[in-house]
């Protein structure tokens, strides 16, 4: 005769997985520091991106799972120039416009090391380009 299970001892039921939608993982990754709503080829992306200006250089820290470091040396760069919105937001590249760069899509794996460094989106850009000047001033 087959021996009964307790009622403790039920089979455990399958749990079937939920789709997780880009709304919850925005969510999520909006409550973790300097991550903002971006895009890429026009669809929702987040974007994590941190700006330093020392005294020597110019420090870009990028990348939601993988963190990517820049430094741009202020004794090395040859040009900047400040791309200004109407709302005084903006970017400011840092340097001469690689040729190789308009020969692939931005977000093209690989693409990242023809692509002039820049600092994008950023508030008050004016400001923070005429920090960059001073301090390009001061190692020269």
């Amino acid at each position: 005769m087959p021996q009964r299970r307790k009622s403790s001892e039920r089979p455990c039921k399958a749990v079937k997985p939920t789709a997780v939608t880009f709304e919850q993982v925005r969510v999520v990754a909006r409550a973790l520091p300097d991550v903002e709503d971006s895009t890429s080829y026009g669809t929702p992306a987040l974007k994590v991106r941190v700006n330093g200006v020392t005294n020597e250089r110019i420090i870009i820290l990028s990348g939601l799972f993988t963190r990517q470091t820049k430094s741009v040396w202020l004794r090395a760069m040859s040009e900047i120039s400040l791309k200004e919105r109407a709302d005084g937001s903006g970017t400011i590249v840092l340097g001469p416009q690689n040729p190789m760069s308009g020969r692939m899509p931005a977000g093209w794996p690989g693409a990242s090391r023809y692509l002039t460094p820049s600092l994008d989106q950023i508030d008050q850009v004016k400001e923070v380009y005429g920090i960059i000047q001073r301090a390009r001033r001061g190692v020269r």
